[in-house]
């Protein structure tokens, strides 16, 4: 995602996903299969811890960048490059 905090809940929010799936013993999806399944996951909040959360965006746009800097490093500051977000690619998104 483009924006750094919908990125961190969005990520969380797959983490609770993938636990719960675990424990179910059932494939972990980051998208509902099901209308049930949409219920569900709509109903669940992610929880961020608040007392790091400016430290943690900092870090996340710092890593950010850090990707384009080894991008470049390793294929050259003239290779093609496009930056694609999720929200750019899918028109449903808020």
């Amino acid at each position: 995602r483009k924006n750094t905090l919908r990125r961190m809940i969005s990520n969380a929010a797959n983490q609770h996903t993938t636990k719960r799936a675990k424990r179910k013993h059932i494939d972990p999806h980051a998208h509902a299969a099901s209308a049930r399944d949409a219920q569900k996951l709509a109903r669940y909040r992610p929880k961020l811890n608040t007392r790091n959360l400016l430290t943690d965006l900092n870090q996340a746009q710092i890593e950010q960048r850090n990707v384009v800097k080894l991008f470049e490093y390793h294929c050259g500051s003239d290779a093609p490059r496009r930056q694609y977000w999720y929200e750019d690619l899918i028109d449903a998104s808020p």
